[in-house]
């Protein structure tokens, strides 16, 4: 039986739950009952903006758990270990006659659970690094090699007096483990499809996949990104890691991309299953907040850079000319105004971005 999720995109809003630096319990869990109950949600209005056909809005609006439960339900038991089921989860699955889940809520813990793990790996005044893993507690639902998933980091990073200073990738990788019953088969490295020192890690990966003639799920995975300084100059404070994970529809392409404060944003068709951002400190503590960044007060360095750049191109290119104009009225003994003002703007903006160049601002 296909069936087809539509993900509405995760709000960039921060909460204000978090996770004690010296707390080593920096784990979060999701359920996959829980994202369908969202996805059952979305308007049908916005899944025929999304591009979605009448027949699948269709099989997505009238999507049944107890059908997709009883389906699973007729497996063999070899085939149901394999997917990651121990031995008193088939038993109680095998006993499931296709009722209302509020008549057997005992049926709710067959819903496959994802784990999010967050940790700082390694950290200084000029390199922080964090890791993200997870872990599903057997095959979801929704599984198969046209299934595929997303994970991603967005970051951003503040100087000793919370400034945002300018950070670029230096290192990232990414492994998913594959899984047949409760042996790995196998190892993937899937390759990121936007890095480029300022953009932000994204990886897509199979739910399901081959190695030789023996087929696994993808029951675990890693996500490891390291930042430095753009100018070394040791005044790193921390770096907030988003970090981000998609369990992802059969129609749409998965997508995360950039939101505002350094968070991310799922696009359409891409189910957020995790979305947790860890704040690693210089000095190895750490914060843990769900979302996006604890408030969403700072700029991303691709954002500082490209706001700053443009300024300065302005500011150097009408610096010539409000000079000018500037002292034709004094000579004329006319009171200049606006241009003055406007000169004014353009040598700051100058003379903030030659801070930064220079690494004259702290952690810059």
């Amino acid at each position: 039986m296909v069936i087809t999720f539509l993900l509405s995109m995760v709000t960039t809003t921060a909460t204000a739950a978090v996770v004690n630096s010296n707390d080593a319990a920096a784990s979060f869990m999701t359920t996959e009952y829980d994202v369908v109950m969202k996805m059952k949600q979305t308007p049908v209005s916005l899944l025929e903006k999304a591009g979605y056909s009448a027949e699948t809005i269709d099989t997505f609006t009238n999507f049944s758990f107890e059908e997709a439960l009883l389906e699973r339900a007729q497996l063999s038991e070899n085939e149901l270990f394999e997917l990651g089921y121990n031995e008193s989860q088939i038993l109680l699955l095998q006993s499931y006659d296709g009722g209302s889940l509020e008549d057997n809520s005992q049926m709710n813990s067959l819903f496959a659970q994802v784990t999010g793990n967050l940790s700082g790996e390694s950290y200084s005044k000029n390199r922080i690094e964090a890791n993200f893993s997870w872990e599903w507690s057997h095959a979801p639902l929704l599984n198969g090699r046209i299934i595929t998933d997303v994970v991603a980091c967005s970051f951003i990073a503040t100087n000793d007096e919370n400034i945002a200073c300018a950070v670029m990738v230096d290192d990232a990788s990414c492994t998913i483990e594959y899984y047949r019953g409760d042996s790995k088969i196998g190892e993937d490295y899937p390759s990121f499809s936007s890095l480029n020192g300022y953009g932000i890690p994204e990886a897509k990966f199979p739910m399901s996949k081959s190695f030789g003639y023996t087929t696994g799920w993808a029951k675990k995975g890693t996500l490891t990104v390291a930042v430095k300084e753009v100018v070394p100059s040791d005044k790193l404070y921390s770096v907030y890691f988003a970090f981000g994970y998609g369990h992802t529809c059969l129609t749409l392409s998965p997508s995360i991309r950039t939101s505002g404060g350094g968070g991310l944003m799922f696009g359409l068709g891409t189910d957020d299953m995790f979305f947790k951002t860890i704040s690693v400190r210089h000095d190895g503590t750490y914060d843990i907040y769900n979302g996006n960044n604890r408030s969403g007060q700072f700029m991303s360095s691709a954002q500082l850079f490209g706001i700053f750049g443009i300024l300065s191109l302005i500011a150097m290119v009408a610096a010539p000319f409000l000079l000018v104009s500037l002292v034709t009225k004094i000579q004329n003994k006319k009171t200049p105004v606006w241009e003055c003002w406007l000169l004014a703007a353009g040598a700051f903006c100058l003379w903030f971005w030659l801070l930064i160049v220079f690494g004259s601002l702290p952690g810059a």
